[in-house]
């Protein structure tokens, strides 16, 4: 039996979302399964549990889920691929927004990305839901 990935994944949004995640595309093994971050070493769900997104880890089947901590899911480009190539960005809050809304860059949460690990990613995660936090309690 042959496994074809779909041919996109399903934005996971809601209106009045804190945060809402876009993953630069997905993965084969995320397009194939049909969830969000789903490759085996991609470490998107225990990155947003450990900075304080989830009460606890939502594990990809769930994806649907986040809606209910206030987050959402899309990505930019909608095909499937194996790699991304990095780009030279600064992590962190951009100077443009997007639709009024402000553009936080973190890094890849993908296994392939050897230059963050799994500390280093909760802490660009954690400082992202530090600033919600603090949005959310200014409004």
């Amino acid at each position: 039996m042959t496994i074809t990935p779909m041919q996109t994944l399903p934005d996971i949004i809601a209106k009045d979302l804190a945060v809402v995640f876009c993953g630069i595309n997905p993965g084969l093994q995320a397009a194939t399964i049909g969830h969000h971050f789903a490759g085996r070493s991609n470490r998107f769900w225990r990155a947003i549990h450990l900075a304080g997104f989830t009460p606890e880890q939502v594990r990809a089947e769930n994806d649907r889920t986040l809606l209910a901590y206030g987050c959402g899911l899309t990505t930019a480009v909608e095909r499937p691929t194996v790699l991304s190539r990095q780009r030279k960005v600064q992590w962190g809050p951009q100077p443009t927004a997007f639709a009024g809304a402000i553009v936080w860059v973190l890094p890849n949460p993908s296994g392939l990305n050897r230059a963050f690990n799994l500390d280093n990613l909760v802490q660009a995660y954690r400082q992202l839901y530090l600033e919600v936090a603090r949005a959310s309690d200014n409004r």
